[in-house]
């Protein structure tokens, strides 16, 4: 009698996989993400795994998207928990603050699922297309929408205003994961974060 190598449906493997890739990346990282250990992990054979994912990079880049979407629901979490206030101005400096402060404590939070979402593949770079549809992105744009609309920022200098907090947040996140700084205990690492997103959203106000 042949061995039934899977008790999975070939229309629900695709999902597994990501499932389990997640689980990989949460605890290792990008050097979790392989496709024959996948199949391993599943008990499907690795043939089988190519019929949803046609190589590692299609696998990754299919992981990316998944932690992004997590990551922009942790920062939506954070701006909803935002007291109420009068001005839009303030609600709007207020939502963005929020949003890059959640985006570091989410790197924190899942060292493992960031360094992921920022891994490439081998040969492969991310293009400017990835970045504009990245959820987590798409919401800072959102953002600095609001900031131009309430008046703390002019259209002109809004390209450079969001290169300088996406830059400060991205390299804040990876400099509290991957520096010195990691060694920071919790209670300096959170005033830290605060002070260093506040100093440079004040720094593009027109």
């Amino acid at each position: 009698m042949k061995k039934q190598t899977s008790s999975y449906h070939y229309g629900h493997l695709g999902e597994e996989l990501l499932t389990v890739a997640l689980a990989q990346g949460r605890l290792r990282g990008p050097t979790g993400l392989s496709l024959r250990a996948l199949a391993r992990q599943v008990g499907v054979s690795p043939t089988a795994t190519y019929r949803h994912y046609k190589n590692q990079a299609d696998l990754l880049a299919a992981v990316k998207r998944a932690i992004a979407e997590q990551l922009a629901a942790f920062m939506t979490r954070q701006v909803a928990a935002l007291p109420v206030v009068a001005s839009e101005q303030e609600r709007a400096t207020m939502q963005l603050q929020a949003l890059c402060e959640a985006y570091v404590l989410f790197a924190l939070e899942e060292p493992g699922l960031f360094r992921t979402a920022n891994s490439q593949a081998a040969g492969q770079a991310t293009s400017l297309d990835d970045l504009v549809h990245n959820a987590p992105f798409v919401l800072f744009k959102e953002a600095f929408a609001e900031l131009v609309r309430t008046g703390y920022l002019s259209a002109a200098n809004r390209p450079a205003a969001e290169i300088t907090l996406w830059s400060t947040t991205h390299g804040l996140a990876t400099l509290l994961l991957d520096s010195p700084l990691q060694h920071l205990e919790a209670s300096q690492k959170q005033p830290l974060i605060g002070q260093t997103i506040s100093s440079a959203l004040k720094g593009v106000k027109d």
